[in-house]
């Protein structure tokens, strides 16, 4: 079975992955793939997720001189801003909330692995936190964004209801970087992220770079 899976992931990744885009990689330990082309001092980019490594916005920012603006609610963010040196933070516009579906208070599960320290998507209020988090839409609307060139998204199972509401309000995002993180069993996971990457190529966006089943980038192509 472990053997068929393979192979239809790598069927359905080969009929939609379009290699034809450069693609650049940036940061360690925690890098992300994308498109540098187009991305300059005058780009609109927005990350959420800091985690314990920020390397890759650090690189993004000496790639393009473009501001980063860096987003996370948690103690764990927090920290690895307090601790990363402030001359390394050069061009990193830190918001010590979250980013959502909806704007407000949002409840996060305790993390699996205290160490590893993160704070996920929670179904139950149970054993769970509350951050305050904000919307992508409200957020270009508060810094007069009109439109986000690149959005690079590792936040633990709230990547599912944001991507939702950038296609269900047509929000201008031009190149988007998400980790999806399974919901459900395999199965059913599998079954969800190959949905979203049909939805999200029905919407103009082209899956140019992947890591496995987590790390996705896409670029919008078309007007839709």
């Amino acid at each position: 079975m472990q053997n068929v899976g393979l192979l239809r992931h790598k069927f359905l990744y080969g009929l939609i992955e379009n290699k034809n885009f450069k693609i650049t990689r940036l940061g360690h330990p925690c890098a992300w793939d994308i498109c540098v082309d187009g991305l300059n001092s005058r780009s609109v980019i927005v990350s959420a997720g800091a985690g314990n490594d920020v390397s890759f916005e650090i690189e993004l920012h000496k790639k393009t001189g473009a501001a980063v603006l860096l987003l996370d609610p948690s103690p764990t963010g927090r920290r690895t801003i307090d601790y990363t040196p402030t001359d390394q933070l050069a061009g990193i516009n830190f918001f010590p909330y979250g980013l959502a579906a909806k704007s407000g208070v949002q409840s996060f599960a305790l993390p699996v692995n205290p160490v590893e320290g993160s704070y996920a998507y929670s179904t139950t209020r149970k054993d769970a936190v509350s951050f305050e988090c904000r919307s992508l839409g409200d957020l270009m609307v508060e810094n007069n964004f009109q439109q986000v060139d690149l959005l690079k998204m590792d936040i633990e199972g709230f990547e599912w209801e944001v991507l939702d509401s950038i296609l269900n309000q047509r929000l201008n995002v031009s190149q988007i970087c998400v980790e999806f993180h399974p919901m459900h069993n395999r199965y059913w996971s599998g079954l969800q992220r190959y949905f979203k990457l049909l939805e999200m190529r029905l919407n103009g966006y082209c899956l140019i770079s992947h890591q496995g089943t987590g790390d996705h980038t896409f670029i919008k192509t078309d007007g839709k």
